[in-house]
């Protein structure tokens, strides 16, 4: 199973940040760091900017089954074409979203969100 942890915390540089240096450092003592997949937002409406309903769905569609095409989704969604490729396009910049050849797909079983508010 292929998680995603998506956060949104005011000092999202600062943490990605420093979990890259804790992560180096024990590289460099010699000790196994397990890979993790993070995708950190700033504020909650840069979050929602990106998962939006009809995002969701189209994430949720590529789970159960992969797209020869962003046509081919497109029709299965019952959506604009020229609208799903715009979805697709923001989904893949940030990686919920894989292109192999034709072929789409949504790489995570599970995707957790977390909201920290600041002390």
């Amino acid at each position: 199973m292929k998680q995603l942890t998506v956060e949104v915390r005011k000092n999202a540089q600062d943490q990605a940040l420093a979990e890259f240096v804790d992560a180096w450092k024990k590289l460099e003592e010699g000790t196994t760091v397990e890979a993790s997949d993070r995708l950190y937002f700033r504020d909650w409406s840069t979050f929602a900017s990106l998962f939006t309903p009809r995002r969701v769905e189209l994430l949720e569609a590529l789970r159960q089954e992969p797209a020869d095409s962003i046509r081919a989704l497109a029709r299965r969604l019952g959506r604009d074409q020229k609208n799903v490729h715009a979805d697709v396009q923001a989904l893949m910049t940030v990686g919920l979203i894989e292109r192999d050849g034709d072929q789409l797909t949504a790489p995570y079983t599970e995707v957790g969100a977390a909201l920290t508010f600041a002390a």
